[in-house]
C-alpha cells in the first residue's frame, strides 16, 4: 500500500544570513573590500569612501543598478552571475567574485545599510539612457530574525532624481552602512588596503585599467594609513632608474658617452649606425639619469644625444625583485599578478598614457635581448660595463616605468625649430602609440641606455659564486689521463725511470682517492649537521608545544588527587591518551637525526636505492609536513642514485622536502611528488610540489645563502617554517660534491615548483 503526502518546498532560516557572511568573509576589512571589488566588477573607474563617527559610506561610479538587478542579483544569494559571464559588460575586466555572497559581507560592517543606485539601461555604453534612480534600506538585525529568509521584505522606492557618483558621471552606486558593528580605526583602514590595491593601476591608467580609490575622513593618521598600503608596490623597488633630458645648453658635471641615434640590431656595433642628419634639430643634447639600488648603490650617468629631435622628456623606472619576502605585508603572489596586468614600460603623452606600451609590448626590445641571452652593450659608458653584464636585464613583468613627453609641446617646439612634422615626436591618429619616426627611436634609445646601465651595476654588485665542483675534473680522471700518456712516452725513457714514475703516480692516485672519499664523508657529515640546524627551529617549536602539552596532562592529574571528590576516568584516560601522543611525535622527531648518529651512514660510499632513500626521508620529515602526501610512484624500485654517504643523500632530500612543506602549506590538497626519467647516458630525479611556486628567472638565486622565495606569515614562522634560509645551499654544496647537478626547473602541469637533481650513470 502506498501513501502520499503533500508537496513541501525548502525553506532557509534568516539566522543563515549572518552565518554565511561570517563564514565566507570572517572580518571586518574584508567585507568592505568586498563592496568595493562589487565597485569594480561595475565597470566603475573611481570609489570614494567616507569615513565618520559611526558610518561608512561607499560611493562609485560604475554602470549602477537598476530596480531588477536590485531584486535579481543583489537580494539573490549566490547568484552565478560572475562566474558565468567572468568579464565586466563595458571595460572587460576580469570580474572579481564568483559565490555571489560578497554582499552578505555588509551585515559584518554595520547594522542598517542604504543603497542608492541609477543604472544605464545599457551597460556596455556610458552614454546610453538612464534607468530610474533606486534606494533601499535593509536593518539586518531585523532581517535575521524573521524565521525564513524568503519572508525578509525590502522596500526598493523608485525616484527621479539621481544621485551623484564621482566626477559626475551619469550612473553609480552609494552604500551608506551605519551603526557600524566594529570600531574602525588606522590598523583596520590598511589591513583594507592590503584587500584592494591590486585593483588599482600604478599610475593613472587608460581605459580598462584606469581604477582608483580615495579614503577622506576628518582622521588623517587613518588615511595616512590607508594610503601608505594602497601605494605600497611602488616603494618595495628593487632599483629606480630616473633621468631626463637636460634643456638645450645645459651641461652635465660628469662626462658623457655618446649615443646612437636607433636601438642597434644585436649584431651590430652602435657606433657604426649611420648619424641621423644634423640639419632642422635642437642640437646636440644631454641625458642625464641615476640608478640607485635597493643596497644603497648609486650610479649618475649622462649621454650626449647627437642631433637631437626631442624637446623634453623624463622617465622614472622601478624594477622588482619577486622571489624574497617583499616588505609591508605584499604577497609574492599578488606582486607577481599585478605585475602581469600593469607592469612595464608605459607612455605618458601629457598626462595620459598611450595604450599601447605595457607588459606585453616590447617597444624598448627588452624581452628580445633577454631571451638572446646577450652579454654586452654600448649604451653603457666603457667604465661601468662589465663581462656578461646585459644578462642581469629585467623582464617586462619585473618593471615599472613611466616615459612622460607631451606631443603638443613637441609640435609648438619642433615648429620654432623648423623641424619637419615626419621627424618630430608626434601620436598616431588612432591615439594608441608614437608614430615610429626619427624622433621616437631617439627615445627608445634614451630610455634603454638607463636599464642596460641599471643591468650592468647588478652584475657588477653580485657575488662572485665559487667554480662548480662539477665542472673541475676529478682528480682519478687526471691520474687515469696522466698514466695513459705516460704509457705513450715510454719508448723514450728508462725502462727503472718508468717503474718509478709509475709506482709513485699510482701510490699518489691511491692517496687521492682516499682523500677524496674522506672529503666527501665530511662533506655527508657537515650536510648532515647543516640539516639538523635548520631544522632545530622547527624542533624546538614542536618541543615547546609538547613540553606545555605535559605540563597540562600533569596539572589535570594533580587536580585528581583531590581527595575531596573522586577521580574521574575520562581524565587519567585523555592524560594517557595525551602522554602516548607525546612518545610518538618525540620518536618521529628524532628519526631526522638519525642519519647524523650513524657512522656507516656518514662516511661509507654506498649505492642507495633512491626509492628506499625517499621513504626513508619521508618518515624523518613526516611530523613536519603538515599533512602533505608523498607520491613517489613515478620512481622505479631499482633506480640507484648516485653512489655516496646515506647522510648526503638524505640530507638533499630533507632540505628539499622541507622547503616544499613552506610552500605547500597553505594549499587544501597538499602533494609532493617525486619522479626519476632515465635519459641516455643521465638520470633526473624530479623533486614537485603544487605550492605557491617560483619565477624560474629569478630561482638560481634561491641557491645562494639565506635566499628565502617565500614571504611566512607569522603563524608559519611560529611553528617552524622558514628556518635560516640555508636549506637550498646546502643541497647544491652536497650535490657539488657528489657530481650531481641541482637547479630549478620547469614544472610539469599540475605543479608549482621542480626542482631536478641530475647525474651520469
Amino acid at each position: 500500500m502506498v501513501s502520499t503526502m503533500g508537496l513541501h518546498s525548502f525553506s532557509v532560516d534568516a539566522q543563515l544570513l549572518r552565518e554565511l557572511g561570517e563564514r565566507l568573509v570572517g572580518r571586518p576589512h574584508i567585507a568592505l573590500a568586498e563592496l568595493i571589488k562589487n565597485s569594480y566588477d561595475a565597470d566603475a573607474t573611481q570609489v570614494q569612501l567616507r569615513f565618520e563617527q559611526n558610518q561608512i559610506i561607499v560611493t562609485d561610479n560604475g554602470h549602477g543598478m537598476s530596480e531588477q538587478d536590485f531584486a535579481t542579483r543583489w537580494l539573490r544569494i549566490g547568484t552565478p552571475r560572475k562566474a558565468r559571464d567572468q568579464l565586466s559588460p563595458r571595460l572587460h575586466r576580469q570580474m572579481t567574485g564568483s559565490k555571489g555572497v560578497g554582499r552578505l559581507a555588509a551585515q559584518l560592517l554595520a547594522r542598517k545599510i542604504s543603497i542608492e543606485s541609477v543604472a544605464l539601461a545599457d551597460p556596455t555604453d556610458k552614454d546610453s539612457l538612464l534607468h530610474q534612480a533606486i534606494s533601499a534600506d535593509i536593518d539586518w538585525d531585523d532581517a535575521v530574525s524573521h524565521d525564513d529568509v524568503t519572508a525578509i521584505e525590502v522596500n526598493v522606492q523608485v525616484q527621479d532624481h539621481p544621485i551623484e557618483p564621482p566626477r559626475r558621471s551619469r550612473s553609480g552606486t552609494r552604500i551608506v552602512l551605519s551603526e557600524l558593528v566594529e570600531d574602525w580605526d588606522a590598523r583596520e583602514f590598511s589591513r583594507l588596503a592590503e584587500e584592494i590595491w591590486s585593483l588599482q593601476p600604478p599610475f593613472e591608467g587608460t581605459r580598462n585599467k584606469s581604477f582608483s580609490i580615495q579614503l577622506t575622513s576628518d582622521q588623517n593618521d587613518v588615511i595616512a594609513a590607508f594610503e601608505d598600503r594602497m601605494q605600497a608596490i611602488l616603494e618595495i623597488w628593487n632599483a629606480r632608474i630616473t633621468g631626463r633630458l637636460l634643456p638645450a645648453g645645459k651641461v652635465p658635471r660628469i662626462p658623457a658617452q655618446r649615443l646612437p641615434p636607433t636601438m642597434p640590431d644585436p649584431e651590430d656595433d652602435p657606433t657604426d649606425a649611420t648619424p641621423v642628419e644634423r640639419l632642422h634639430t635642437y642640437g646636440d643634447r644631454y641625458l642625464v639619469a641615476t640608478i640607485e639600488l635597493r643596497d644603497g648603490a648609486t650610479q649618475e650617468v649622462a649621454w650626449l644625444v647627437p642631433a637631437c629631435l626631442v624637446d623634453q622628456v623624463t622617465f622614472d623606472i622601478r624594477i622588482f625583485d619577486l622571489i624574497h619576502r617583499q616588505p609591508k605585508n605584499i604577497k609574492v603572489g599578488d606582486a607577481r599578478n599585478y605585475l602581469r596586468r600593469f607592469g612595464g614600460v608605459g607612455i605618458y603623452d601629457n598626462g595620459f598614457r598611450l595604450p599601447y606600451y605595457g607588459a606585453d609590448q616590447d617597444w624598448l626590445n627588452i624581452e628580445r635581448d633577454h631571451a638572446a641571452r646577450l652579454g654586452a652593450s654600448k649604451l653603457v659608458p666603457k667604465e661601468l660595463r662589465i663581462e656578461n653584464g646585459l644578462l642581469d636585464l629585467p623582464t617586462n613583468r619585473r618593471v615599472f616605468g613611466v616615459v612622460e613627453v607631451s606631443t603638443g609641446s613637441e609640435a609648438k617646439s619642433a615648429q620654432k625649430a623648423k623641424i619637419a612634422d615626419a621627424n618630430s615626436l608626434s601620436i598616431q591618429v588612432t591615439r594608441d602609440r608614437l608614430v615610429a619616426n626619427a624622433a621616437y627611436h631617439q627615445l627608445q634609445v634614451m630610455v634603454r641606455a638607463g636599464i642596460d646601465t641599471y643591468a650592468m651595476m647588478r652584475a657588477r654588485a653580485r657575488v662572485v659564486e665559487p667554480p662548480r665542483l662539477d665542472k673541475i675534473e676529478p682528480s682519478q680522471e687526471a691520474f687515469g689521463r696522466l698514466r695513459t700518456t705516460i704509457r705513450e712516452v715510454k719508448p723514450n725513457i728508462p725502462e727503472d725511470l718508468y717503474e718509478r714514475l709509475d709506482k709513485d703516480l699510482r701510490s699518489a692516485a691511491r692517496e687521492s682517492r682516499v682523500a677524496e672519499q674522506a672529503r666527501r664523508g665530511y662533506s655527508a657529515l657537515l650536510g648532515a649537521l647543516a640539516t639538523a640546524g635548520t631544522t632545530s627551529l622547527a624542533i624546538e617549536h614542536e618541543l615547546n608545544r609538547q613540553i606545555e602539552a605535559i605540563a597540562a596532562v600533569s596539572s589535570a592529574l594533580r587536580e585528581e588527587v583531590d581527595e575531596s571528590r573522586p577521580i574521574d576516568p575520562r581524565v587519567i584516560e585523555d592524560s594517557a591518551t595525551a602522554i602516548d601522543r607525546w612518545v610518538i611525535r618525540i620518536r618521529s622527531i628524532r628519526r631526522i637525526f638519525d642519519p647524523l648518529v650513524d657512522a656507516d651512514a656518514n662516511t661509507k660510499q654506498s649505492e642507495l636505492k633512491a626509492l628506499s632513500v625517499l621513504r626513508d626521508v619521508s618518515h624523518q620529515v613526516a611530523e613536519l609536513a603538515a599533512g602533505a602526501h608523498f607520491d613517489f610512484g613515478g620512481v622505479p624500485a631499482d633506480l640507484p642514485l648516485r653512489p655516496a654517504p646515506y647522510a648526503a643523500w638524505t640530507s638533499i632530500f630533507q632540505n628539499l622536502f622541507v622547503n616544499a612543506f613552506a610552500a605547500l602549506r597553505h594549499e587544501s590538497n597538499p602533494v609532493l611528488t617525486v619522479d626519476a626519467v632515465e635519459n641516455g647516458s643521465h638520470v633526473t630525479l624530479r623533486v614537485m610540489d603544487n605550492g605557491v611556486g617560483v619565477d624560474l628567472e629569478e630561482a638560481e638565486e634561491l641557491w645562494a645563502p639565506f635566499r628565502r622565495s617565500l614571504r611566512l606569515d607569522p603563524e608559519d614562522v611560529e611553528v617552524g617554517y622558514g628556518g635560516t634560509g640555508l636549506g637550498l645551499t646546502i643541497v647544491r654544496m652536497i650535490a657539488d660534491e657528489l657530481r650531481v647537478q641541482a637547479k630549478f626547473i620547469q614544472p610539469p602541469d599540475g605543479q608549482r615548483t621542480a626542482v631536478a637533481l641530475t647525474w651520469r650513470k
